[in-house]
């Protein structure tokens, strides 16, 4: 059992796996249609395709630009070219680890690169997943409530959209309450634990509730630093709303790049489509959800790029995730290289 897990989590085996999937999505989606691909790219403006791969690095940057705000607040040499560094970084770890679990692992080693301490690089990552978290799920209500029974009737992901967007907010109300709630806090760290620990789904119930208090603990810091700093807050927030927008607008301006006639107001349906893409990538256990993506964008978007949809796929698919795990990837190379007092942080 200890070989299976420290192979499912061998960064080289998920890349593999990657692209074991990647060659079945092509065989099985892309190869039957690539005349249609074909046709796409040759209608492409490069102009405007540049444009778009601008935008999508632009949305990890503004990642950054949340993440080195928090930062400030523990290492004041901590710049935005290193927040830049630590999302790439973490998108990289993300997008080659099932259920993109490598994402705060690889950014806290970024973090300590830069001389930030551990204690204070753990309270950042708390404080990034805290805004993260609740910008996105807001971001999602809203359009869930402007669009959601335009969409119900086209394809039937959106169901499991609906509970993907029930787990998220259940995580960060959970957090909130076992943290402010000292009867929450006791519900769960005895009832709770007791019934698992009885159901063996919990084998070493002191370890858990030790590990569950530790984290506890963490969150509550994060969230006390993030109510006295209401500036780094609300930069957090901003960069994290654009970094959203950016990132779900772009199968908008990738399909207009590739001549699709859209109108203006078809934007917003295009950005709450992605956004529901987006949430249903936690279903599919792949790194960077390979395989699921594709299959769920298809289904979202063929009614409105018919036979356009399978060139956007494949030009917004290397924009959001393939590129971004390439950069990631060489800038990874760069911080491993780094060494404190060499250059400014």
């Amino acid at each position: 059992m200890e070989k299976i897990k420290k192979t499912i989590n061998n960064p080289l085996f998920n890349v593999l796996v990657v692209v074991i999937i990647t060659y079945l999505v092509y065989k099985l989606l892309l190869a039957p249609n690539l005349n249609d691909i074909v046709s796409a790219f040759n209608q492409a403006n490069p102009y405007q395709i540049t444009l778009c791969i601008l935008l999508g690095l632009l949305s990890v940057i503004m990642g950054g630009v949340a993440l080195s705000s928090y930062a400030k607040l523990f290492n004041p040499r901590f710049s935005v070219k290193a927040g830049a560094e630590a999302c790439f970084i973490g998108a990289m770890a993300g997008g080659i680890m099932p259920f993109g679990s490598g994402t705060q692992v690889f950014q806290f080693y970024v973090f300590r690169k830069y001389e930030t301490e551990s204690a204070d690089a753990i309270s950042i990552l708390f404080i990034d997943f805290i805004v993260y978290q609740a910008t996105m799920i807001l971001t999602i209500l809203s359009l869930l409530l402007l669009r959601f029974t335009k969409f119900t009737g086209v394809s039937n992901w959106f169901w499991l959209v609906i509970l993907g967007f029930i787990v998220n907010s259940f995580v960060l109300v959970a957090l909130v309450l076992i943290a402010k709630s000292k009867r929450v806090h006791h519900f769960v760290t005895t009832n709770l634990i007791n019934l698992l620990h009885r159901l063996n789904i919990v084998k070493d119930k002191e370890k858990v509730i030790h590990n569950m208090n530790a984290q506890i603990e963490k969150f509550q810091i994060a969230t006390t630093i993030l109510s006295s700093n209401r500036k780094a807050l609300g930069i957090g927030v901003f960069s994290n709303f654009l970094r959203l927008m950016i990132t779900h607008s772009l199968p908008y301006f990738i399909a207009t790049a590739l001549g699709v006639h859209l109108e203006l107001y078809q934007l917003i349906d295009i950005i709450a489509l992605s956004a529901f893409t987006a949430q249903l990538n936690a279903f599919f256990p792949s790194p960077g959800a390979t395989g699921g993506t594709e299959v769920v964008f298809k289904s979202m978007f063929e009614s409105i790029f018919l036979q356009m949809t399978l060139g956007v796929l494949v030009i917004w698919r290397f924009v959001t995730y393939y590129l971004i795990v390439i950069v990631g990837a060489l800038l990874f190379i760069g911080v491993r290289q780094y060494k404190p007092n060499e250059r400014e942080a």
